[in-house]
């Protein structure tokens, strides 16, 4: 599930990049990708078990 995860969260930050750095339309979406991208990762980080 971890792997799915660290997935969406790559094509997230990729589509945001994208969405910002080809064209400026929709600029409330692509806030929502980074906004996403990033609760995800935050997610995947604070989810994964450490090892000690």
């Amino acid at each position: 599930m971890a792997a799915v995860r660290w997935v969406l969260t790559i094509l997230l930050v990729v589509a945001w990049f994208l969405g910002y750095v080809v064209a400026h339309v929709g600029g409330a979406l692509v806030n929502l990708l980074l906004l996403a991208a990033l609760i995800l990762f935050v997610w995947n980080v604070l989810s994964t078990p450490r090892s000690a």
